[in-house]
């Protein structure tokens, strides 16, 4: 069987071409192998491979002129597909591999005056003013140019890391654009603060990072389950300690005055960094205390132990 194996993971048209053209060798490779290489000629390679790529993979046809050179394409299809790859795929060429540097360069400077921004001595710098300004219309032209040029607007729109991309500019020209209007309301304040998450660029120029990302949404349901039971833990425990150590004790403790009240010093307890804020005197919060010190490595360990798992597997993947 020539066609890709069905547990491949699906190769989204957007997430770069270096990955389709991998996938469309392996085809015609399989091919080959299966057929013998006379019995193969280029074209009904290609056919056979954009044909595997358009039903199993869901490769658009665009996407798959690209991949077969197809010469029906029109100049703008040839110029978009050229630009997007440009921004989006640094192996695609000597000048996208110093772009993808440059713009990996300017997300780092770009965090650094956020954080410096913060500094009461460099309130109104005009070098940090300006190097934002710089920052933000490299990433606008960037994140415009392959919207534009994306074969699937919408699908690119949605896609998580191009979200990403669209906050990391957004508050910047709605501040500009809004802020006389806004003045020093908590809107603006809010608009502000959305600009750290342009941190989050650095995950789309890492694969390394994604590797983590893809980790956590393999181990989104236990994830899940970790919470549900860190839930049931604290209103447990917290009821507990709060008829310990306020309902019942000769001396009430108001640190614990109400179960919410509680939760604070559970939750603490439980994730094993006990501030010290708030601390059991009697004997009977102490022994609360210690069943919920024990509790919390139990219910701790099983779920994180998955989730390495995971990690692991999708690390070995991608080596």
């Amino acid at each position: 069987d020539a066609s890709p194996s069905r547990d491949r993971p699906m190769v989204h048209p957007n997430d770069g071409s270096a990955a389709v053209e991998r996938l469309a060798d392996e085809v015609i490779h399989s091919l080959e192998a299966t057929l013998g290489h006379s019995a193969v000629a280029p074209q009904s390679a290609r056919d056979a491979a954009k044909q595997a790529l358009r039903e199993h993979v869901g490769i658009g046809d665009e996407e798959l002129q690209a991949v077969a050179g197809d010469e029906t394409m029109t100049p703008w299809q040839r110029t978009a597909s050229r630009i997007f790859r440009f921004w989006d795929d640094p192996e695609s060429s000597k000048a996208a591999l110093v772009a993808s540097c440059v713009v990996l360069a300017l997300i780092l400077i770009s965090t650094v005056t956020f954080i410096l921004s913060s500094v009461s001595y460099y309130e109104g710098n005009t070098a940090l003013l300006v190097i934002e300004w710089i920052c933000v219309i490299v990433f606008s032209v960037e994140y415009l140019s392959k919207l534009v040029t994306a074969s699937k607007k919408w699908a690119f729109f949605c896609a998580p890391l191009n979200l990403i991309d669209m906050v990391a500019i957004l508050p910047f020209w709605l501040e500009q654009i809004m802020g006389g209007a806004l003045g020093g309301t908590a809107f603006l304040r809010v608009v502000r603060l959305v600009r750290v998450f342009r941190v989050l660029k650095l995950g789309g120029k890492f694969e390394k990072l994604q590797v983590v990302t893809a980790a956590v949404v393999e181990s989104s349901d236990m994830l899940g389950m970790l919470a549900f039971l860190l839930l049931l833990t604290m209103i447990i425990f917290s009821s507990l300690i709060y008829y310990a150590e306020y309902r019942l004790a000769p001396n009430p403790d108001p640190e614990f005055h109400s179960i919410p009240a509680s939760f604070w010093w559970c939750i603490v307890t439980l994730m094993t960094v006990g501030y010290g804020d708030a601390v059991p005197r009697n004997y009977v919060g102490q022994i609360i205390a210690s069943m919920t010190m024990i509790a919390s490595i139990i219910i701790m360990a099983l779920p994180i132990s998955v989730i390495g798992a995971n990690f692991t597997q999708q690390w070995v993947v991608f080596k």
